[in-house]
């Protein structure tokens, strides 16, 4: 084994001590940087404190490096850097390196702070270093916090109600777009502070600035606001159209965005319509100019209403609107932190704000010095205020490491514009441009496509001035082998008759699925052993080719989106709470118990499980066991009986259980919570197949930074879609929906929201195209994709999907593509018909090809057997069950303490209940006295049966019991093995047991036989003594568990009542302890029977509901 050695560039990035901002290639080797850049601050840190004492050498590292902090973006991304961290530890280890090295290198690597932002918000404020916010909270999701602020919401709009006031009127209309504002608000830190920190009374505070400025950026035609057109050269054509538009437009344009510039601008371009010129006619900056004036006209007329209202209406309208949106976010905020739940994005937001206090400030700024970053293209404003003010702005605190070409994440928060910010900040950036992932061919063909692709604006048409810069891969030495190669497959649809109805799109998908899949079959045959995986920018389009690869049996993993009425699960939880709910209201579920057992039908069906019992039994059950334990466990218990395996609980119960939170006991609206989330999709990755690894079907998105021998490029037709944006508010302060009465059936866009629209689109636009270059940079070997023309006709649904980019590409640098002597090309291939086979039909629901996780399982064949809730327990509370189920139930599942009730016995009930009452002090502690006794019981069976030092602990009762109990044992047990108080685990019906047998006996003469014994202090109740005879039951089958016994010895079975002097014997044998303890186990199956002769010794006896079952 030999250590890496890092090339030129990636030294300069390890061998700093920050300030540093890297920008990193697909494929250099970041993660190698960082954690070697660790290595290097413990071999600064060693040089520099040379001469310690191991201690304190060892106190001091861990001071310097707890005070380092390794972020990246994913839980998963901060494991893998960990493991890599202690991987390069481990490789020094085992090349016998410099043991001092080594071990403060671990020390080092212990001590650093390796986690998430959230994970690092969550450790401030859990620690109390953000003093003014609760370190007690519990962590909640989305659909969580939507109910959180319906629910402050609705409490406000009931004021609102009653006001004449004709916008609250129109506000209340509209109170469900304004909930779902307020929801959006509170999920972005950002968001949130911005409406805190506006004024929205002051109407001053809304001026807009610069704003058509910023549009014509967006639209890419500032020159028309900066230039004037010099029409000198073209005085021949004085008297054409677009000749007198350019003139006049010249001599009128204002740009100072006044409700009369934009009344004159708009009828100037009623009077002169631009009609565009050809080249021909004029010149190639004629025809773009008046593009410009074009799209600058088209987006003056989409607006005009929308302009026109803002501006004679700001001061009233629009600004009364603001204020009652205003109103309502101040009124949840108030009642925001009633509670103790957070979001992630709360997370930020508390510790955002909680900075602002210079003590919180100095605090964590003085514990925290150094953030190493991963990721960091993906970033957030926030997050990066939040670093930004711990590091107190000083960058040399500072080690950033991200791809701004790889910024992905904008739906979830990044922003690109952090990571340029930064780049000014820092003292030093840095490039890592050797790729170790692809070969040469791949790395040059995605440096000639990006180059071009990333100056393209909207559409891969024209120039995108705001485009992230892009520099060349270069290929390392020793990669030079031309093994890479690209292959496109041109296939043209001829369409028939019978297909003429079906949509391009549609049809698109099937073809495109078909020859992935012959593509697939192609490299799998010519390289058995490598890994393909199918990249998508959405899903939709994949159920096309998971149905083709199911039917026929190519084992694949695919990462799929699905909708919870797609989930058996989910649909079988549904309908057990109907039934429930409709024998709540209605006292019966007769109205659909047909239903009910057509639908539950449907689904065993389809698992192929055939039940012995009534479904009707299984719903009655459902229903007795919500009155003991809340809807998710009862469900537990059904899909057991059922004999359910669900593999995929991560997913379908999530949501189950948040609904079943926020319903509570209410079962009607849990049936309206479950309705409402039905359409709510969950991502999961469903496996297939013989080698399912190999090919692998994923987003984009979901393959940063994994890598594979072939990528296929798949759903390029139609990915380009640009996602409406219907929210109320935006982003932007005042960017908001709005209007002036309620009759008016669309609202209008402030002007702000127009803008955020264009930039929307742009953010949009520029992400996706760093999306393509991921994909593109995840391959090895080979990239893959299919070119599809219908009738003769490129098909595409969005000029701006991959595939116009490619094509773009391939046509305007053409001499440069076709010398690329590794691109593989198929022309000239055409559909046939067995390929357009059923292609009116969709892909079936994908629950109806595969379960997702959920199956049938084997269960013992005995009969149906319950649902045992507990994971692993001990043995004295298992035997509760045999007392009673519903004390069991209350204890262990419920884990309700007996001394927490308000339960007062009398001194004859003490007595009852095993309480010593001869001790000279009265009465005291049972629990107490009886493990005094067993202790001197077990240390005498130790000591060879004599008892030591006693009198001043033991009463002479005690004494008496004590020596009563080893003469029982000695007379007769004589010489044999003795095994006293030892703690055991040992499994019963799949789950863990544990406990501390009092006495083990084994005959050194005979075989035949072992003994267990129980020693109890008190009287002797037989009423209630089935509990004592399951325990020691239970220990005897630990025997034959953990092989002390075979299955053919007789286990002697003893209780013994020390106080009392009686032995309770009886033997069983194997067959019959497994029977008896089976039984018990049953008893989990219904919860709801007690036992009526224990209740008047029970403390739980008035939580005990009159329904239970005797």
């Amino acid at each position: 084994m030999t250590i890496k050695v890092p090339n030129n560039e990636q030294e300069l990035a390890i061998k700093h001590h920050g300030g540093v901002l890297l920008s990193a290639g697909a494929g250099a080797g970041k993660t190698f940087v960082l954690v070697e850049h660790i290595k290097y601050l413990v071999e600064q840190f060693l040089g520099s404190n040379q001469g310690c004492s191991p201690s304190d050498l060892e106190k001091k590292i861990r001071n310097e490096f707890s005070g380092i902090v390794l972020m990246t973006f994913t839980n998963k991304a901060a494991g893998e850097l960990e493991v890599k961290l202690h991987k390069l530890i481990s490789e020094h280890e085992q090349l016998g390196l410099n043991q001092k090295f080594i071990n403060s290198f671990k020390v080092a690597a212990e001590s650093i702070l390796i986690t998430t932002i959230h994970g690092f918000c969550h450790k401030l404020l859990r620690s109390g270093m953000i003093a003014e916010t609760s370190g007690e909270f519990n962590i909640i999701g989305d659909y969580e916090l939507e109910c959180k602020i319906k629910k402050y919401f609705n409490k406000w709009v009931e004021n609102l109600i009653d006001k004449p006031d004709d916008i609250a009127k129109v506000i209340v209309w509209h109170r469900f777009d304004i909930e779902q504002v307020l929801c959006n608000i509170f999920k972005s830190p950002e968001l949130r502070i911005a409406w805190e920190e506006i004024d929205y009374e002051d109407p001053s505070s809304l001026v807009i600035k610069n704003y058509l400025t910023e549009c014509l950026k967006l639209l890419g035609v500032m020159d028309i606001q900066n230039h004037s057109f010099n029409l000198s050269a073209y005085i021949k054509k004085e008297n054409t159209t677009w000749y007198k538009l350019i003139k006049i437009f010249d001599e009128i344009k204002k740009f100072d965005f006044s409700l009369d510039t934009i009344k004159k601008t708009n009828d100037f371009f009623d009077q002169y319509y631009v009609k565009m010129p050809t080249v021909q006619q004029s010149s190639d900056e004629v025809v773009l100019w008046c593009k410009k004036l074009k799209c600058y006209r088209d987006f003056l007329k989409k607006n005009y209403e929308d302009f026109i209202a803002y501006f004679s209406q700001a001061d009233n309208h629009f600004v009364k609107w603001l204020s009652y949106i205003k109103d309502s976010f101040d009124y949840v905020s108030k009642c925001y932190d009633f509670d103790n739940q957070r979001t992630f994005a709360d997370l930020e937001y508390y510790v955002y704000k909680g900075l602002l206090n210079e003590e919180n400030l100095k605090q964590v700024s003085n514990r925290y010095k150094y953030f190493i970053i991963d990721e960091f293209q993906d970033t957030s404003r926030i997050q990066f205020s939040i670093v930004e003010s711990i590091i107190q702005k000083n960058f040399a605190r500072l080690f950033a490491v991200g791809d701004p070409k790889q910024a992905i994440y904008g739906f979830r928060g990044g922003e690109l514009q952090v990571f340029t910010d930064c780049s000014r900040q820092v003292s030093s950036n840095l490039k890592l441009k050797n790729n170790y992932r692809s070969k040469a061919e791949i790395i040059n063909f995605n440096n000639t496509l990006f180059a071009y692709l990333f100056k393209k604006n909207k559409e891969f048409a024209g120039v995108d001035d705001t485009a992230v810069s892009f520099f060349d891969q270069v290929i390392p030495p020793g990669n030079l082998s031309d093994s890479g190669f690209v292959n496109i497959s041109n296939v043209e649809i001829k369409k028939t008759d019978d297909n003429e109805l079906i949509s391009d799109e549609h049809l698109s998908n099937i073809v495109e699925a078909q020859y992935i899949l012959e593509r697939i079959l192609h490299l799998k045959l010519a390289y058995p052993e490598d890994k393909i995986c199918v990249l998508y920018k959405k899903l939709s389009p994949s159920k096309y080719l998971i149905s083709k690869l199911v039917d026929v049996n190519i084992g694949h993993s695919a990462q799929m989106k699905i909708s919870q009425d797609n989930d058996i699960i989910y649909g079988l939880f549904t309908l057990f709470v109907k039934v429930a709910n409709e024998q709540r209201v209605t006292g019966s579920y007769g109205t659909i118990e047909a239903y009910f057992k057509l639908v539950l039908e449907c689904y065993l069906k389809h698992l192929n499980i055939v039940i012995a019992f009534d479904a009707n039994e299984l719903a009655q059950s459902f229903i007795q066991n919500l009155g003991l334990m809340c809807a998710v466990d009862a469900f537990k218990k059904v899909l057991f009986d059922l004999g359910i395996a669900n593999s995929n609980y991560k997913n379908n119960f999530k949501n189950i259980e948040s609904a079943t939170r926020e319903a509570g006991n209410d079962l009607e609206k849990l049936c309206l919570i479950l309705e409402d989330k039905e359409a709510e999709k969950f991502t999961m990755v469903f496996q297939t197949g013989e080698s399912s690894g190999n090919v692998q079907i994923m987003t984009g998105h979901s393959s940063k930074g994994l890598e594979f021998d072939h990528i296929i490029l798949a759903g390029i037709h139609t990915n380009g879609k640009i996602v409406v944006d219907h929210s109320f508010v935006g982003k932007i302060p005042g960017s908001i929906k709005w209007k002036s009465t309620n009759e008016q059936e669309t609202p209008y866009l402030s002007p702000n929201k127009i803008y955020e629209r264009l930039l929307n689109e742009k953010i949009e636009f520029s992400e996706s195209k760093r999306l393509f270059y991921v994909a593109f940079t995840r391959a090895i070997k080979s990239i893959n994709w299919v070119s599809l023309s219908i009738d003769g006709n490129d098909f595409i649904k969005s000029k701006s999907s991959w595939i116009q980019g490619l094509r773009n590409f391939e046509s305007e640098l053409c001499d440069r593509f076709n010398s690329f002597n590794f691109i593989q090309m198929h022309e000239n291939i055409f559909v046939n018909e067995r390929h357009l086979q059923n292609s009116k039909v969709l892909p079936p629901a994908f629950y109806m090809r595969d379960p997702m996780g959920v199956v049938k399982k084997e269960i013992c064949k005995k009969e149906k057997v319950g649902l045992g809730l507990i994971s692993e327990l001990s043995v004295t509370r298992f035997s509760s069950i045999a007392s009673c189920p519903r004390k069991f139930y209350l204890q262990n599942i419920c884990k309700l303490d007996e001394s927490d009730l308000d339960f007062e016995p009398n001194k004859a009930e003490l007595i009852e209940k095993d309480i010593e009452v001869n001790d000279e002090l009265g009465i005291i502690s049972s629990a107490k006295r009886g493990s005094k006794i067993h202790a001197f019981i077990s240390q005498a069976i130790n000591n060879n049966f004599i008892l030591e030092n006693v009198h001043n602990d033991l009463s002479s009762n005690e004494i008496h019991a004590i020596e009563w109990s080893l003469d029982m044992i000695k007379t007769k047990y004589p010489q044999n093995i003795y095994i006293s108080e030892e703690p055991i685990k040992f499994s019963l019906f799949g789950y863990m047991l544990s406990g501390v047998i009092d006495l083990q006996i084994f005959k050194s003469t005979e075989t035949a036989k072992f003994s267990i014994w129980d020693f109890k202090t008190g009287p002797r109740k037989a009423d209630n003594e089935e509990a004592y005879r399951c325990q020691v039951i239970s220990y005897a089958m630990a025997m034959y568990n953990l092989n002390r016994a075979t299955n053919d010895q007789i286990a002697c079975l003893v209780i013994a009542y020390v106080d009392e002097r009686e032995l309770i014997e009886f033997e069983m044998n194997f067959s019959e302890i497994e029977a008896y303890l089976f039984d018990q186990w049953v008893k989990l199956s219904n919860l709801n029977r007690i036992n009526a002769r224990h209740c008047n010794y029970c403390k739980f006896n008035n939580l005990c509901s009159t329904s239970c079952t005797p």
